[in-house]
């Protein structure tokens, strides 16, 4: 295997990550782990003296079992559980007054977001203590104020601290679990009138030169850059600013295959690297001292650039991976690029071991180890079969080959996030890879000349206008070609790790040349088409009931095989209901939607609703909205849903209609859903408040 024989550092990250993936599943938030990790590296010290001819065999497994627990130890004293400077531990029910620096610029969607670092905190001004962590501040879209402020900024605010909770929603997106891989786990909504700044500025000197420069080059660009589209894509690709993006732009690029371009990545930061190497090269010759030089600006400059770009995983990825090749480069006989990867990853999940739950984190080692991997066998087998001495076909076949290595491992990870697959990627990096470096390169020199010679940068103008005219046209023709992307796709954990496994395994084969590998790799792949065998049948019998949690409003889905009957609240917006259903009904394999108006009957083999009344199989179902009519006799159901705007008084309602399961929407009214739920206990009437309980669901067959 190529982590194994001369590439040691491979185990080490594979132990690593095991470790800080068994602290996250199964915490033990202990100060003895310090302890016990101590005694564990000494016994490895002294096991390293050892002259025994099994020395090798202990050392080795004992080196492995003390990165295990480096990994255990370090995720688990990043948790507040672990460090009692934490602001968490001084929180109580009431508003707090605090004290906060400004991490990321202001985003404006329905409101201003930001991260802020909690310095101190109390109970009132005068009585604040020092404390650490981040967390999410939220301030209203009227708010003036708030839109000025910038990274570094201190703010005074008083506010009421929520903890973050995982999403409610059957296989939504989990923001909120997102927002924990960057260590913030509560969220605060500040009043436009209980915030102030101090006009201090906390950042440091690396910090507010990129702080600066961003505020220089955002400025540059909106000076020289009319067109909307191509000012936010030179953001995008040349500073990782990517707030003001068009959405439909945004999704061509998704559907293409080239929206890695649009986040600041690896191929930005060697690019950067390429230019400032280019000039040092110049000014700096060979001595260790002039290499030592030329690394620290190096050092300095992927620093900088880091804090500018928002210090992706993918930015930091490159850039210490690029400080390791070089140190290699000046002081060693060679570079192995499998050890320089596996080293990077090594040191990053040291720094931060919450980054490998990171999908940027996932995507950039994988993309990259796959680039290594299967570049140059793909790359050379068109040569191996046809000659060829077009400069242009190699440079495009290069493109494809790049394209194609890249994908071989990131390709399953796509699909188990985004639940499509762009099947034009290839094409799409035949234009993307040199529109990345020509806009980054002309934004680069856009900000530079902007402090020299101004009047330059009309000349640039017009070249980044022409890049962008070529290259969002040939992105959007891509888009709309014949399958350009497959959409619907599904995958479960269980079934990604099958895939990497068998795919692992078929490598080892094609190394060691042993059939027993090989049987070994079709006998998982066989087990992964078992498992997506076994969902696919099941979702053509499935008969279930889902009612999503929204305080906005209700959404019901009825799902008969591959037939999803919907029912929602007219109110909310189209995107509202497909972020909250559309995964869902994703990973039920549904291919039919029929959206039911609340006043339209439908009479199907196995689902009839009249009115109010649906019966789903054997499942008699009442709606009670705004057009329930009272029955005139009592009437037996299986589930009551109330959606609330009924006209009937709830006596009523709760006299003629006998259920043996009540479940209350958030449509309702919140002091009637009170009502309901103690009026269910008193009467020992099974019911479900999806405020308390979040998406509910069941089984029509098997209940």
């Amino acid at each position: 295997m190529i982590f194994w024989g001369n590439k040691p550092f491979g185990r080490l990250v594979i132990a690593l990550i095991i470790g800080i993936v068994t602290s996250r599943y199964y915490p033990i938030y202990c100060n003895h782990l310090y302890l016990i990790f101590g005694i564990l590296f000494t016994i490895f010290l002294v096991s390293t003296k050892n002259k025994s001819r099994y020395r090798e065999y202990y050392t080795g497994t004992l080196l492995i079992l003390v990165t295990f627990l480096l990994g255990y130890t370090r995720y688990s004293s990043l948790h507040p559980n672990m460090d009692w400077t934490h602001y968490s531990h001084s929180l109580d029910d009431t508003h707090m007054y605090m004290s906060a620096k400004i991490l990321t610029i202001p985003k404006k969607t329905t409101r201003y977001s930001c991260y802020i670092q909690i310095n101190a905190i109390g109970s009132s001004i005068d009585s604040m203590n020092n404390v650490t962590g981040k967390i999410t501040a939220y301030f209203k879209l009227e708010d003036s104020i708030a839109s000025t402020y910038s990274p570094g900024d201190e703010i005074l605010f008083n506010g009421y601290v929520i903890a973050l909770r995982h999403s409610r929603n059957p296989n939504t997106f989990d923001f909120n679990d997102y927002l924990k891989t960057k260590h913030i786990f509560h969220r605060v909504d500040i009043a436009p009138e209980l915030h102030s700044s101090t006009s201090k500025n906390l950042a440091n000197p690396i910090e507010r030169l990129a702080n600066k420069i961003r505020s220089h080059a955002l400025k540059t660009f909106d000076k020289y850059l009319d067109n909307n589209d191509h000012r936010s894509l030179t953001a995008a690709m040349v500073l990782g600013f990517r707030n003001t993006i068009n959405p439909e732009l945004y999704a061509s690029y998704t559907k293409s295959g080239a929206v890695h371009v649009l986040a600041v990545s690896g191929l930005h930061v060697g690019i950067l690297c390429q230019i400032i190497l280019f000039f040092l090269n110049k000014l700096f010759k060979s001595s260790n001292r002039d290499k030592l030089i030329k690394l620290s600006l190096l050092a300095f400059s992927t620093s900088t650039y880091i804090i500018i770009t928002g210090g992706s995983a993918a930015v930091m990825r490159a850039s210490v991976m690029i400080i390791i090749y070089y140190v290699g480069k000046y002081w060693a006989d060679r570079v192995d690029s499998y050890n320089v990867l596996s080293m990077t990853a090594f040191f990053l999940m040291i720094y931060d071991p919450y980054m490998i739950f990171q999908a940027s984190f996932q995507f950039s080692f994988l993309a990259l180890l796959s680039i290594l991997y299967f570049y140059k066998p793909i790359y050379e087998w068109l040569f191996n079969h046809i000659e060829i001495s077009s400069r242009l076909i190699n440079y495009i076949w290069q493109m494809i080959a790049l394209s194609m290595s890249a994908q071989i491992l990131v390709a399953p990870l796509t699909i188990y996030y985004f639940h499509k697959f762009p099947t034009y990627f290839w094409l799409s990096g035949i234009v993307a890879v040199p529109a990345a470096y020509c806009v980054l390169v002309l934004g680069i020199l856009m900000i530079i000349i902007e402090y020299i010679l101004p009047f330059a940068n009309e000349i640039i103008e017009i070249l980044l206008t022409s890049i962008f005219e070529v290259f969002i046209y040939s992105i959007q023709t891509i888009e709309h070609l014949p399958l350009a992307t497959i959409d619907n796709l599904w995958l479960y954990i269980h079934e990604l790790l099958l895939l990497y496994i068998s795919l692992c395994l078929f490598l080892a084969a094609r190394h060691a040349l042993k059939a027993n590998y090989i049987l070994a790799s079709l006998t998982v792949f066989m087990i992964f088409t078992l498992s997506r065998y076994h969902y696919t049948n099941e979702s053509e019998t499935q008969a279930a009931v889902t009612i999503y949690d929204n305080y906005k409003g209700h959404i019901i889905d009825f799902y008969d095989g591959r037939t999803c009957y919907s029912i929602c609240s007219e109110q909310l917006a189209e995107k509202t209901v497909e972020f909250i259903t559309s995964n869902n009904r994703i990973n039920r394999k549904i291919t039919e939607l029929i959206d039911l108006n609340p006043l339209e009957a439908i009479n199907k083999m196995s689902f009839i609703k009249s009115q109010n009344l649906i019966q789903f199989k054997d499942e008699s179902i009442l709606l009670l909205d705004s057009n329930y009519i009272d029955h005139k006799n009592p009437i037996d159901i299986n589930t009551a849903i109330v959606l609330g705007g009924m006209k009937s008084r709830m006596d009523t309602i709760k006299k003629y209609v006998r259920a043996d399961k009540w479940i209350i929407t958030q449509s309702e009214k919140q002091y009637k859903q009170l009502k309901w739920k103690q009026w269910c206990d008193q009467n020992a009437i099974e019911c479900v408040s999806i405020k308390d309980h979040g998406a509910y669901s069941y089984d029509i067959l098997n209940k």
